[in-house]
């Protein structure tokens, strides 16, 4: 085999990279095969960095939205109108406008904004302000927020008498103020607005809406005493300033609340006598005086809860008055006469007999 040499006109090929060796010559063009391995390790790391963070971003993205979410629904939750507040029960048919009304009453007198944040609430002020700003509520039992609402359990006011006033020489006529007028009263002596009530029968016998027992006329007020709303009948002094509650009224209420309980039958079925007015005495240690419908006088004594020991209770003295209509048939005992209670029987009291405090019938 003949060996050819290079010979200075057959050097070997040059690049600009320098000479090329014929088993380099396509070494840029073709990658190793070592090149085209892939390192797994890295590649798991590194899926397992990406899927992290993804689930990290997931995870914050979730539970941002969600808290949005939460928040937005709790600001809505707060934000109630006033004028939903539930009372229960809801206020009686005699209550005009009824829960309007007080909601109304409540919210103007404290001040409140139409919309208010139900969680932010102190609930012991709203109590306050509901017992004190409206003259129909007795007392607040207890309040409840359950989500989105605001719920007040509340015991009202019930008129039981309707206090007969009579301004005297203070009269000045105008629309709203009359010589003599009525004003509804409950068990406690507190008045409540005449105009706020649904009456059937401004006139004798008065009646209101939802009941069926006409309110017992209250006679002989004082004079210098004035309804002021949400607090027992009070009395004034001659220059308009207050002096405490009139307790002569408030006991007079007391016997209207216990009267307007009693049956209308007696336990032989005869009708029993209808109170119709209550007489206040001129002096606080003289008994209340009571007229029925037909003008019959009974010497009551003292309201429920002011006996003193050795006298009949309330449910005594008409018990005992029952079985005298049983005994004698209907009350025939018009003034100067009268009835009166004597330890364990009703006593008859005819011409003659001074009756101390006001007079009756008249």
């Amino acid at each position: 085999m003949a060996i050819h040499r290079d010979s200075p006109g057959n050097e070997p090929e040059t690049s600009e990279f320098g000479p090329a060796e014929p088993h380099r010559r396509f070494a840029r063009l073709v990658e190793s095969s070592g090149s085209r391995r892939l390192s797994f390790p890295r590649l798991a790391l590194a899926v397992a960095v990406i899927g992290s963070v993804l689930i990290l971003v997931g995870y914050v993205g979730s539970w941002t939205i969600a808290w949005v979410t939460s928040y937005v629904a709790s600001l809505d939750d707060q934000q109630i109108p006033f004028s939903a507040i539930e009372l229960v029960p809801e206020p009686d048919p005699w209550v005009h406008e009824g829960k309007t009304l007080i909601l109304e009453q409540v919210r103007l007198a404290s001040k409140r904004e139409p919309m208010i944040r139900r969680l932010d609430l102190d609930l012991n002020r709203l109590a306050d302000d509901f017992k004190a700003l409206s003259p129909w509520v007795k007392r607040v039992n207890r309040i409840e927020r359950p989500p989105g609402r605001l719920r007040i359990h509340l015991e009202y006011r019930q008129p039981v008498a309707a206090v007969v006033v009579d301004r005297g020489k203070q009269f000045v006529e105008s629309d709203d103020r009359k010589r003599l007028f009525i004003e509804a009263v409950d068990d406690e002596g507190v008045p409540l607005p005449r105009n706020q009530i649904n009456w059937t029968s401004r006139e004798v016998p008065y009646l209101v809406k939802g009941m069926s027992n006409p309110l017992i006329p209250i006679v002989g007020a004082d004079p210098q005493s004035e309804p002021r709303y949400c607090e027992p009948w009070q009395r004034f002094d001659r220059d308009g300033k207050p002096i405490g509650p009139d307790v002569m009224l408030v006991k007079a209420a007391k016997i209207a609340a216990f009267l307007r309980k009693q049956p209308t039958t007696t336990p032989g079925g005869k009708p029993a006598p209808r109170i119709d007015r209550i007489f206040i005495p001129g002096d606080p240690s003289n008994s209340f005086l009571l007229n029925d419908s037909e003008q019959n006088v009974i010497l009551w004594g003292k309201p429920p809860g002011d006996e003193e020991l050795g006298d009949l209770s309330a449910e005594a003295r008409w018990k005992l008055l029952l079985e005298w209509v049983d005994r004698h048939g209907p009350l025939n005992v018009k003034s100067p006469d009268f009835l009166y209670f004597d330890r364990d029987s009703v006593k008859f009291r005819g011409p003659g007999t001074a009756i101390k405090g006001k007079s009756a019938g008249s």
